[in-house]
């Protein structure tokens, strides 16, 4: 979500599920939407492991990489697992 290109919030699979589904045409995204003040972020130059490290004390799966308070990427947890393991395949 954006409003006058500022990032306002994130959502979610987990968040769209949490609606009951006979509310999902009424409902607005910023109604479930994580405001962006609460989201977990990480910058390009941050450690890897770290990042993962502040998904799992957040409980979540995916964050934003931001420059700043400019999005760049976001990052999963799902990509950062299979970096570890394609460089422990490799003997990395």
């Amino acid at each position: 979500m954006t409003e006058n290109d500022h990032l306002r919030g994130l959502l979610t699979l987990t968040d769209v599920t949490r609606v009951p589904k006979e509310n999902w045409a009424e409902t607005k995204v910023g109604q479930v939407a994580v405001p962006w003040e609460r989201i977990v972020r990480v910058e390009p130059d941050m450690p890897l492991l770290s990042a993962l490290q502040a998904m799992d004390d957040a409980n979540v799966n995916q964050v934003p990489v931001v420059i700043g308070d400019q999005l760049v990427g976001m990052l999963t947890r799902e990509q950062v697992l299979h970096y570890i393991r394609v460089r422990a395949e490799l003997g990395m």
